[in-house]
C-alpha cells in the first residue's frame, strides 16, 4: 500500500505494520504496541510498550536504554557500561562486569 505522502506500508499476517517513509526512515508497529524505528543515519530505536522502555542503538554500536523509573544505561561497543540512576548517581562497569567507578 502506498499512501498519498509517499509512505509505503506493508501489513503482515501477525498484525505488524511496516511503514517506509519518504525520508528513508522505516517504522514498524507491532501488535503488542512495541515500535521499532530505523533511521537513515544507521541508528535504531525500539520502544517496548509493556515495559515502557526505550532502547536506542547507534551506528557505532553504542546502546542507550531509558527505563520508566528514569534510570538510564549506556552500553559501549567495548562491553563496558554506565548506569545513571534516577537520583543521578552513576556506576561504571568494565567489559568483564567489574564495577570500576561510582559517583
Amino acid at each position: 500500500e502506498i499512501k498519498s505522502d509517499g509512505t509505503r506500508a506493508i501489513n503482515y499476517r501477525n498484525g505488524a505494520v511496516k511503514e517506509m517513509l519518504a525520508g528513508g526512515r522505516v517504522v514498524t508497529r507491532f501488535k503488542n504496541g512495541d515500535v521499532k524505528e530505523e533511521c537513515v543515519d544507521g541508528s535504531s530505536t525500539y520502544f517496548y510498550r509493556e515495559a515502557n522502555t526505550t532502547h536506542i542503538t547507534y551506528k557505532d554500536g553504542m546502546q542507550l536504554i531509558h527505563f520508566p523509573n528514569n534510570q538510564m544505561e549506556k552500553h559501549y561497543p567495548d562491553g563496558s557500561r554506565e548506569v545513571v540512576f534516577a537520583d543521578k548517581s552513576r556506576r561504571r562497569y568494565a567489559p568483564d562486569g567489574v564495577q570500576v567507578h561510582e559517583q
